[in-house]
């Protein structure tokens, strides 16, 4: 009986061997890359803007200043760093391409270091009666 009793234990040890649990790796997940950083930065941007009301009053202004581009509030947003300090958001696709009114294309980022779009006020829709509004960016980081 105690041979069988060896035998019953080295059989259970054997097995208890090869059941025993194999370490398992973790499986380390990339980051995912946001389509969106590569145009983020500082930018030289020349603004154009002019503006028109039927009372007779007209403004037509150019200049450039440093201006910044960053992550919009939602996935697939820039936010753009206006002349006044305030920022103007606007849809960006994977290929570059800068929508208003989350539809309407108005320009483009041509390479990661440039862009370049304008809009007026009756782009998506009729403007306000009596006065006009139009913008024109191009900047280059």
């Amino acid at each position: 009986m105690h041979r069988s009793s060896i035998i019953i234990l080295s059989f259970a040890a054997l097995f208890a061997v090869n059941c025993s649990k194999k370490k398992v790796e973790p499986t380390i997940e990339s980051p995912t890359v946001d389509y969106r950083e590569k145009y983020t930065g500082n930018y030289s941007i020349l603004w154009h803007s002019t503006y028109w009301q039927m009372s007779g009053i007209t403004e037509d202004t150019t200049f450039t200043y440093t201006g910044q581009v960053m992550l919009g509030s939602t996935s697939n947003t820039l936010k753009f760093l206006w002349r006044d300090s305030t920022y103007q958001e606007f849809k960006v696709t994977e290929t570059g391409k800068i929508l208003f009114c989350d539809s309407v294309e108005i320009g483009s980022f041509t390479n990661d270091h440039h862009f370049e779009f304008a809009y007026t006020d009756d782009t998506c829709q009729p403007g306000p009666l009596g006065e006009s509004y139009s913008y024109h960016l191009i900047g280059d980081k």
